[in-house]
């Protein structure tokens, strides 16, 4: 089976919770990886994570990747010992249905899986008030002993080969942009000889319902010239799924570029001259309006950055399996590494 670059790394994040308010494991295993290859690597009060190359350089470029994923918050316990939940981020409460669950607690993960009404498949659509997880406890004050509100939950899936270059797993938006990011950073580490801007690469919290406050809170805090938010797009490439509006985005397809009123358009000719000078195939994503990533945020910070918005495409998004390219994903590291390598000290963003 072949080997690929960033897949060590992504299988360690996707086997550690990181659902918004606790992401602290995930981020613990970034701080180490980045505090390998950059200068330094510094923390917030949000659990931000921010490695950081070449500072004293003036020109600033950003590289931003969320690692917070989706998952669920425990609301309250009945008397009889079911565990009552919110969705924590954009989870889809018809995927979660008959799913093992983790709920992560002060003391330890508790096992719970979310139940359902036996017969037939509702015809009205599944809200989220019509969840519950099934922990095993017999009454509200056995339950309580092991849950209490606030605590996180998150699917007990974990990372899987496919067949080819494709793999599997929960959160993979954005845990594969986050060792995209880290990736770029070694290759920029290996290459520094080349390097002429400073470097901020960022894991970033609370993208996923959080009003992208991680990625913006760094944002002030770097106030970079240029950025790149690196994030996941719906893939195209599976039935049903519409392409007219869009483009036809496929996995094994290369990285993905935006074109919106997000992205600046100096950087994404970069990013192409980046892309034709590795070979890195590139597709594109048509959204007319904004990204739904962080660099929605990132761009209007200051008196503005220029942003760009690299992509990997991802099949069932928000969902407990999502799928992606292992090519696709150390393409976009390489995309990355390679635009930041190629920037001259003083850049001009200007459109025009």
């Amino acid at each position: 089976m072949k080997a690929f670059a960033c897949e060590s790394l992504l299988k360690e994040l996707i086997g550690l919770p990181t659902p918004g308010t606790n992401e602290d494991a995930g981020q613990k295993l970034v701080r180490r990886r980045l505090a390998a290859v950059c200068d330094r690597v510094e923390t917030d009060i949000y659990g931000d994570v921010l490695g950081v190359v070449n500072g004293k350089a003036p020109t600033r470029v950003l590289l931003a990747a969320h690692v917070d994923e989706i998952g669920l918050m425990v609301s309250q316990v009945d008397a009889q010992g079911f565990v009552q939940v919110n969705l924590l981020g954009g989870s889809r409460p018809d995927a979660l249905v008959g799913q093992r669950m983790h709920i992560h607690t002060a003391k330890g993960p508790v096992l719970g899986v979310i139940g359902r009404k036996p017969g037939e498949a509702p015809k009205e659509e599944i809200k989220t008030a019509d969840l519950y997880l099934d922990i095993g406890a017999a009454s509200r004050a056995e339950a309580e002993k092991l849950v209490r509100p606030g605590d996180t939950v998150t699917c007990t899936c974990g990372f899987d080969r496919l067949g080819g270059d494709r793999v599997a797993g929960r959160g993979l938006d954005d845990r594969a942009g986050v060792a995209a990011v880290v990736r770029a950073m070694e290759i920029i580490r290996r290459e520094r000889r080349r390097l002429k801007v400073a470097v901020f690469a960022l894991s970033n919290v609370q993208e996923e319902g959080g009003r992208f406050r991680g990625a913006a809170v760094s944002a002030f805090q770097v106030m970079p010239q240029a950025a790149l938010a690196v994030d996941v797009c719906y893939a195209r490439d599976y039935p049903k799924m519409e392409t007219r509006l869009s483009g036809d985005c496929k996995l094994s397809g290369g990285p993905t570029l935006s074109l919106s009123l997000t992205v600046n358009r100096a950087v994404n000719r970069m990013l192409e001259a980046a892309a034709k000078a590795k070979k890195i195939p590139l597709q594109y994503a048509v959204e007319p309006t904004s990204t739904g990533t962080d660099g929605d945020a990132i761009a209007s910070v200051g008196p503005g950055v220029a942003t760009g918005v690299v992509s990997i495409p991802c099949r069932y998004v928000h969902s407990p399996s999502e799928v992606i390219s292992l090519a696709d994903l150390d393409q976009t590291a390489e995309l990355i590494a390679e635009f930041v390598l190629r920037m001259p000290a003083k850049p001009d963003f200007k459109p025009i």
